[in-house]
Formats: structure tokens, C-alpha cells, sequence
């Protein structure tokens, strides 16, 4: 049996770059990888461990798998862009914070309109596996409410689409508000440093500089 040529990779659990390279990799590469599992899973000379383990992988491969990988490849990817630039050499700590901020902003600007973007790149996946773009249908959940009365699950009342819709929003939000915790102590740092660039020093007066410079030794002995 001959495999189509794919090249995933692993990652680590403390590194950014190699969580973007394993869901890209994984999702630009997936029509390739869904048929070897095929493959592997009919061939009769894979055992029958081998082809029961591609069975349930392809059983997890459908299209809300396919949707919250196009939306983690795009993420990282911001992420991973960014991470790499924050490394070159001779970065000031000004430049640094306008990156991580325009990140933020970014991401923010994505939020309202990622689902919708997900669910067009996904469908056009979903089609080169010869998979239905529809999510799997889950039986109804009942919650107690007061008086012993059984109501359905709030989700359940949303939509496959608008629980999408949900999901990435609370994805977002969390990658948002823990950057955006890393940026305000990023500029906090900026601020306080920001006259020592080279260019400021050389264009403002002397008594400028020592005034800053007061404003910096006095903002440390707080510390």
C-alpha cells in the first residue's frame, strides 16, 4: 500500500511557533492525511489495531473538527507572526508593545467576523473529503429548573451555526484578555522607558531628558 507524502509535526506545550507548525501542518494537509487514514483503515494487510485506531480518527474528522482547526490555524498563525518578529535583534521595548498591540487589535477586529469566515473555508474542506458540511446532531440535554420543572439547555436553543458562532467568540476573547493583560504590562514598561531611544534623546533639550529621567527614578523607588 502506498501513502500519500505528508510531513505533520509534534509540538510542545511551552512553545507557540511549534503549536502553529503542528495545526498548520495538520490543516493544510488534511485531504492527504484523511485518505491515508481511509487507506489504513481498508487495506488488509494493516492489522487490525492499526486500522481500528485510523476508524476512530476518521470518525473524529468531521465538520466541527474541520471548523475549529481552520480557526486555530488562523490564530497561531497571527500569533506565531508576531512571536517571531518580538525576537529579531535590536527590538525596542516601544516597538515591541505597538506589535503585541496590534495584535490585540487584530483580534479584536476578527472576533465578530471569524465564524462566518470558518464556515466558508470549512465547507470548501469538508467538500474534497466528500463529507456532509453539517454538525453532528447531539440529543437534547434537560436542566433543573425551579419546582422540579425540566427545561432544555440554553445552548440547545441556539443554532449549529450560532453555537459556532459562540465558541470562537469565547475563544477570542480569552487569546484577547490574556494578551491584552501582557500588553498593559508591556507598555507600562514602554512608557517608563520610551525617552531612552536614541532619536529622542538626540532631538529634546537636556532639561527635557533630566526630567524624565526624575520621573523614571521616582516611578522605580515605588517599585
Amino acid at each position: 500500500m502506498t501513502f500519500a507524502n505528508i510531513s505533520l509535526k509534534g509540538h510542545s506545550d511551552t512553545r507557540w511557533t511549534s503549536r502553529a507548525a503542528a495545526v498548520n501542518a495538520l490543516f493544510e494537509q488534511l485531504v492527504n492525511v484523511h485518505s491515508v487514514l481511509h487507506k489504513m483503515s481498508t487495506d488488509k494487510s494493516v492489522n487490525s489495531d492499526t486500522a481500528s485506531g485510523a476508524k476512530r480518527l476518521l470518525k473524529a474528522v468531521d465538520f466541527k473538527f474541520i471548523c475549529l482547526l481552520c480557526m486555530w490555524s488562523r490564530i497561531l498563525t497571527l500569533i506565531d507572526r508576531i512571536n517571531k518578529s518580538l525576537q529579531a535583534k535590536h527590538l525596542s521595548v516601544l516597538d515591541a508593545s505597538k506589535m503585541v498591540k496590534g495584535l490585540v487589535e487584530t483580534l479584536t477586529n476578527l472576533r465578530d467576523s471569524e465564524s462566518s469566515d470558518v464556515l466558508s473555508k470549512a465547507k470548501d474542506v469538508a467538500q474534497k473529503l466528500d463529507l456532509e458540511p453539517v454538525f453532528s446532531t447531539k440529543r437534547k440535554r434537560k436542566v433543573k429548573r425551579l419546582f422540579d420543572e425540566l427545561a432544555e439547555d440554553e445552548n440547545q436553543t441556539l443554532s449549529d451555526e450560532q453555537m459556532l458562532d459562540k465558541d470562537c467568540k469565547s475563544v477570542f476573547d480569552s487569546i484577547i484578555g490574556h494578551i491584552s493583560w501582557r500588553y498593559a504590562s508591556l507598555h507600562a514598561v514602554a512608557t517608563d522607558f520610551s525617552f531612552l531611544d536614541v532619536q529622542f534623546l538626540l532631538s529634546q533639550p537636556v532639561e527635557i531628558l533630566q526630567k524624565h529621567a526624575a520621573d523614571l527614578h521616582l516611578s522605580m523607588k515605588q517599585i
